[in-house]
Protein backbone atom coordinates (compact mmCIF):
# COMPACT_ATOMS: atom_id res chain seq x y z
CA UNK A 1 0.00 0.00 0.00
CA UNK A 2 1.29 3.58 -0.92
CA UNK A 3 -0.11 6.23 1.68
CA UNK A 4 1.07 10.03 1.47
CA UNK A 5 -0.17 12.65 4.05
CA UNK A 6 0.15 16.37 3.73
CA UNK A 7 3.29 16.22 1.08
CA UNK A 8 4.37 19.74 0.49
CA UNK A 9 7.41 20.37 -1.52
CA UNK A 10 9.34 23.71 -1.95
CA UNK A 11 11.87 25.14 -4.02
CA UNK A 12 12.43 28.42 -2.67
CA UNK A 13 9.32 30.54 -3.40
CA UNK A 14 8.25 27.78 -5.95
CA UNK A 15 5.91 25.49 -4.17
CA UNK A 16 5.91 22.00 -6.19
CA UNK A 17 3.55 19.97 -4.46
CA UNK A 18 1.04 21.30 -1.67
CA UNK A 19 -0.48 19.33 0.82
CA UNK A 20 -0.84 16.00 -1.51
CA UNK A 21 -2.75 12.94 0.16
CA UNK A 22 -3.59 9.82 -1.38
CA UNK A 23 -3.96 5.97 -1.30
CA UNK A 24 -3.62 3.42 -2.89
CA UNK A 25 -4.49 -0.52 -2.10
CA UNK A 26 -2.54 -3.70 -2.70
CA UNK A 27 -3.94 -4.95 -6.09
CA UNK A 28 -5.08 -1.59 -7.56
CA UNK A 29 -3.96 0.71 -10.03
CA UNK A 30 -4.03 3.98 -9.38
CA UNK A 31 -3.48 7.26 -11.84
CA UNK A 32 -1.87 10.81 -11.14
CA UNK A 33 -2.99 12.87 -14.30
CA UNK A 34 -1.78 16.01 -15.10
CA UNK A 35 -0.16 18.35 -17.48
CA UNK A 36 3.84 19.05 -17.47
CA UNK A 37 4.54 20.87 -14.49
CA UNK A 38 1.71 19.51 -12.12
CA UNK A 39 4.31 18.40 -9.65
CA UNK A 40 3.89 14.55 -10.91
CA UNK A 41 7.51 13.55 -11.24
CA UNK A 42 8.39 15.46 -8.24
CA UNK A 43 5.93 13.17 -6.11
CA UNK A 44 7.60 10.42 -7.57
CA UNK A 45 10.91 11.55 -6.86
CA UNK A 46 9.69 12.06 -2.57
CA UNK A 47 7.96 8.29 -3.03
CA UNK A 48 11.21 6.60 -3.77
CA UNK A 49 13.47 8.81 -1.28
CA UNK A 50 15.42 10.59 -4.31
CA UNK A 51 14.42 14.17 -2.54
CA UNK A 52 12.76 15.02 0.77
CA UNK A 53 9.43 16.85 1.24
CA UNK A 54 9.70 19.95 2.85
CA UNK A 55 6.57 19.03 4.84
CA UNK A 56 4.24 16.06 5.26
CA UNK A 57 4.94 12.06 5.07
CA UNK A 58 4.65 9.08 3.22
CA UNK A 59 4.66 5.72 3.80
CA UNK A 60 4.73 2.17 1.80
CA UNK A 61 3.87 -0.69 3.29
CA UNK A 62 5.81 -3.74 2.83
CA UNK A 63 7.92 -6.06 4.37
CA UNK A 64 10.85 -6.60 1.62
CA UNK A 65 14.39 -5.00 1.88
CA UNK A 66 13.11 -2.77 -1.41
CA UNK A 67 9.15 -1.86 -0.91
CA UNK A 68 9.28 -0.08 -3.73
CA UNK A 69 10.38 -0.34 -7.83
CA UNK A 70 9.78 2.94 -10.07
CA UNK A 71 10.52 4.54 -13.50
CA UNK A 72 10.80 8.45 -13.17
CA UNK A 73 10.98 9.91 -16.75
CA UNK A 74 12.80 7.44 -18.70
CA UNK A 75 13.80 3.70 -18.66
CA UNK A 76 17.96 3.95 -18.18
CA UNK A 77 19.26 1.18 -20.12
CA UNK A 78 22.60 0.36 -21.86
CA UNK A 79 21.52 0.23 -25.42
CA UNK A 80 24.70 -1.78 -26.79
CA UNK A 81 23.71 -4.89 -23.89
CA UNK A 82 20.75 -7.31 -24.38
CA UNK A 83 17.54 -7.67 -22.41
CA UNK A 84 19.33 -10.51 -20.19
CA UNK A 85 22.50 -8.45 -19.88
CA UNK A 86 20.78 -5.56 -18.77
CA UNK A 87 18.95 -7.50 -15.67
CA UNK A 88 22.17 -9.15 -15.08
CA UNK A 89 24.25 -6.10 -14.17
CA UNK A 90 21.03 -4.12 -12.79
CA UNK A 91 20.72 -7.29 -10.40
CA UNK A 92 24.65 -6.90 -9.71
CA UNK A 93 23.97 -3.28 -8.79
CA UNK A 94 21.41 -4.59 -6.49
CA UNK A 95 23.66 -7.49 -5.09
CA UNK A 96 20.78 -9.78 -6.16
CA UNK A 97 21.94 -13.11 -6.93
CA UNK A 98 19.91 -14.47 -9.96
CA UNK A 99 19.98 -17.17 -12.15
CA UNK A 100 19.24 -17.16 -15.87
CA UNK A 101 16.12 -19.07 -15.64
CA UNK A 102 15.09 -16.15 -12.98
CA UNK A 103 16.17 -13.78 -15.94
CA UNK A 104 14.43 -15.06 -17.98
CA UNK A 105 11.57 -15.43 -16.29
CA UNK A 106 11.16 -11.62 -15.20
CA UNK A 107 11.56 -11.41 -18.90
CA UNK A 108 8.49 -13.28 -19.73
CA UNK A 109 6.58 -11.79 -17.08
CA UNK A 110 6.92 -8.41 -18.71
CA UNK A 111 6.67 -9.87 -22.25
CA UNK A 112 9.62 -10.09 -23.29
CA UNK A 113 11.21 -13.02 -25.70
CA UNK A 114 13.85 -14.71 -23.72
CA UNK A 115 15.77 -16.11 -26.20
CA UNK A 116 16.13 -12.61 -27.82
CA UNK A 117 20.00 -11.73 -27.55
CA UNK A 118 20.40 -8.91 -30.28
CA UNK A 119 21.26 -5.35 -28.63
CA UNK A 120 18.49 -3.63 -26.30
CA UNK A 121 19.15 -0.20 -28.89
CA UNK A 122 17.23 -2.57 -31.66
CA UNK A 123 13.79 -2.48 -29.63
CA UNK A 124 10.83 -0.52 -29.73
CA UNK A 125 10.39 1.92 -27.50
CA UNK A 126 7.42 -0.38 -26.07
CA UNK A 127 9.96 -3.37 -25.82
CA UNK A 128 12.19 -0.90 -24.04
CA UNK A 129 9.01 0.22 -21.79
CA UNK A 130 8.84 -3.23 -20.75
CA UNK A 131 12.80 -3.69 -19.79
CA UNK A 132 12.41 -0.85 -17.82
CA UNK A 133 9.76 -2.64 -15.62
CA UNK A 134 11.36 -5.60 -15.56
CA UNK A 135 14.06 -3.55 -13.92
CA UNK A 136 11.63 -1.83 -11.72
CA UNK A 137 10.83 -5.64 -10.79
CA UNK A 138 14.16 -7.34 -9.89
CA UNK A 139 13.90 -7.16 -5.84
CA UNK A 140 9.87 -8.29 -6.49
CA UNK A 141 8.46 -5.07 -5.04
CA UNK A 142 4.78 -4.44 -2.97
CA UNK A 143 4.23 -1.49 -5.05
CA UNK A 144 5.51 -0.03 -8.27
CA UNK A 145 5.34 3.80 -9.72
CA UNK A 146 5.65 4.82 -13.64
CA UNK A 147 6.46 8.26 -14.63
CA UNK A 148 4.43 9.14 -18.29
CA UNK A 149 5.05 5.02 -19.03
CA UNK A 150 2.92 5.51 -22.45
CA UNK A 151 5.00 8.52 -23.84
CA UNK A 152 5.63 7.78 -27.54
CA UNK A 153 3.54 4.55 -27.44
CA UNK A 154 1.87 3.26 -30.57
CA UNK A 155 -2.12 2.07 -29.82
CA UNK A 156 -0.40 -1.31 -29.69
CA UNK A 157 2.09 -0.79 -27.26
CA UNK A 158 -0.01 1.47 -25.01
CA UNK A 159 -2.82 -1.67 -25.26
CA UNK A 160 0.05 -4.67 -24.39
CA UNK A 161 1.63 -1.98 -21.48
CA UNK A 162 -2.05 -1.41 -20.01
CA UNK A 163 -2.69 -5.77 -19.90
CA UNK A 164 0.55 -5.96 -18.28
CA UNK A 165 0.44 -3.63 -15.76
CA UNK A 166 -3.29 -5.31 -14.88
CA UNK A 167 -1.74 -8.46 -14.78
CA UNK A 168 0.49 -7.13 -12.10
CA UNK A 169 -1.96 -5.32 -10.36
CA UNK A 170 -4.49 -8.89 -9.95
CA UNK A 171 -1.33 -11.87 -10.45
CA UNK A 172 1.16 -10.01 -7.73
CA UNK A 173 -1.33 -8.18 -5.66
CA UNK A 174 0.90 -4.91 -6.23
CA UNK A 175 -0.29 -1.08 -5.70
CA UNK A 176 0.94 0.39 -8.92
CA UNK A 177 0.69 4.17 -9.23
CA UNK A 178 1.25 5.37 -12.80
CA UNK A 179 1.07 9.47 -14.02
CA UNK A 180 0.41 10.60 -17.41
CA UNK A 181 -0.88 13.72 -18.98
CA UNK A 182 -2.82 11.13 -21.27
CA UNK A 183 -6.69 11.04 -20.20
CA UNK A 184 -7.62 7.92 -22.27
CA UNK A 185 -4.82 5.90 -20.95
CA UNK A 186 -5.36 6.35 -17.29
CA UNK A 187 -9.39 5.94 -17.65
CA UNK A 188 -8.35 2.81 -19.21
CA UNK A 189 -6.25 1.30 -17.04
CA UNK A 190 -6.70 2.40 -13.38
CA UNK A 191 -9.33 2.37 -10.71
CA UNK A 192 -8.91 5.69 -9.05
CA UNK A 193 -8.01 8.90 -10.59
CA UNK A 194 -6.11 11.66 -8.75
CA UNK A 195 -6.14 15.76 -10.90
CA UNK A 196 -3.27 17.61 -10.20
CA UNK A 197 -2.80 20.78 -10.91
CA UNK A 198 -0.11 22.90 -10.19
CA UNK A 199 1.07 20.68 -7.31
CA UNK A 200 -2.54 20.80 -5.63
CA UNK A 201 -4.86 17.56 -5.81
CA UNK A 202 -7.62 18.97 -7.27
CA UNK A 203 -10.00 16.17 -7.34
CA UNK A 204 -9.99 12.57 -6.10
CA UNK A 205 -12.36 9.45 -6.60
CA UNK A 206 -13.40 6.78 -8.62
CA UNK A 207 -11.96 6.98 -12.47
CA UNK A 208 -15.53 6.33 -13.88
CA UNK A 209 -17.10 8.84 -11.09
CA UNK A 210 -14.55 11.57 -11.86
CA UNK A 211 -14.80 11.14 -15.82
CA UNK A 212 -18.81 11.40 -15.69
CA UNK A 213 -18.48 14.58 -14.17
CA UNK A 214 -16.66 16.07 -16.65
CA UNK A 215 -18.32 14.26 -20.20
CA UNK A 216 -19.85 17.12 -21.55
CA UNK A 217 -19.73 14.98 -25.38
CA UNK A 218 -19.78 11.68 -26.81
CA UNK A 219 -18.30 10.63 -29.78
CA UNK A 220 -19.66 7.98 -32.19
CA UNK A 221 -17.78 6.96 -35.40
CA UNK A 222 -19.41 4.17 -37.80
CA UNK A 223 -20.72 4.18 -41.53
CA UNK A 224 -22.97 6.84 -43.25
CA UNK A 225 -24.50 7.40 -39.40
CA UNK A 226 -24.91 11.33 -40.47
CA UNK A 227 -27.69 10.44 -42.35
CA UNK A 228 -29.74 8.71 -39.86
CA UNK A 229 -32.46 10.46 -38.44
CA UNK A 230 -31.82 9.45 -34.80
CA UNK A 231 -29.44 12.06 -34.39
CA UNK A 232 -32.01 14.84 -35.21
CA UNK A 233 -32.84 15.81 -31.86
CA UNK A 234 -29.05 16.23 -30.63
CA UNK A 235 -26.74 18.76 -30.74
CA UNK A 236 -23.86 17.86 -32.63
CA UNK A 237 -20.93 18.27 -35.03
CA UNK A 238 -20.52 16.42 -37.95
CA UNK A 239 -16.68 15.14 -39.05
CA UNK A 240 -17.16 12.61 -42.35
CA UNK A 241 -18.38 9.49 -40.37
CA UNK A 242 -17.50 10.88 -36.64
CA UNK A 243 -19.85 12.24 -34.79
CA UNK A 244 -19.53 14.62 -31.89
CA UNK A 245 -22.90 15.06 -29.99
CA UNK A 246 -24.38 16.02 -26.63
CA UNK A 247 -26.36 14.16 -24.32
CA UNK A 248 -26.82 12.65 -20.98
CA UNK A 249 -25.10 8.79 -20.75
CA UNK A 250 -28.40 7.46 -20.64
CA UNK A 251 -29.10 9.05 -23.86
CA UNK A 252 -26.13 8.05 -25.11
CA UNK A 253 -26.02 4.53 -24.86
CA UNK A 254 -30.12 4.51 -26.01
CA UNK A 255 -28.46 6.07 -29.09
CA UNK A 256 -25.50 3.83 -29.90
CA UNK A 257 -28.13 0.48 -29.73
CA UNK A 258 -30.82 2.11 -31.92
CA UNK A 259 -27.88 3.15 -34.33
CA UNK A 260 -27.46 -0.52 -34.43
CA UNK A 261 -30.31 -2.17 -34.83
CA UNK A 262 -30.90 0.62 -37.65
CA UNK A 263 -28.16 -1.53 -39.60
CA UNK A 264 -24.94 1.28 -38.82
CA UNK A 265 -21.80 -0.58 -38.24
CA UNK A 266 -20.14 1.03 -35.51
CA UNK A 267 -16.37 1.53 -35.47
CA UNK A 268 -16.36 3.36 -32.06
CA UNK A 269 -17.90 5.24 -29.45
CA UNK A 270 -17.15 6.87 -25.72
CA UNK A 271 -16.81 9.64 -24.15
CA UNK A 272 -15.13 12.72 -25.76
CA UNK A 273 -12.98 14.32 -22.65
CA UNK A 274 -9.87 16.72 -22.34
CA UNK A 275 -7.84 17.93 -18.75
CA UNK A 276 -9.94 21.31 -19.57
CA UNK A 277 -13.14 19.32 -18.77
CA UNK A 278 -11.88 17.85 -15.93
CA UNK A 279 -10.56 20.76 -14.14
CA UNK A 280 -13.48 22.72 -14.49
CA UNK A 281 -15.71 20.31 -13.42
CA UNK A 282 -14.00 20.07 -10.04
Amino acid sequence: MINTKGLTKQYGQLTALKNVTLTVNRGEIAGILGPNGAGKTTLFKILTGLISPTSGTFSIESTKAKKIGAIIENPQLYEYLSAQENLTVFANYQHLALSTKDVDTLLIAVGLDPTRKDQVKNYSLGMKQRLGIATALLNQPDALILDEPFLGLDPMGMKDLRGMLMQLAKEQNMAILVSSHQLEELSKVCEQLHLLQNGLIVSSGKTAEILHKATQQYRIVGDSIASSALLAPFTKEILGDVILFSSTPAEAKSLLKALIQEGHAIESFGPELNLDDLYSST
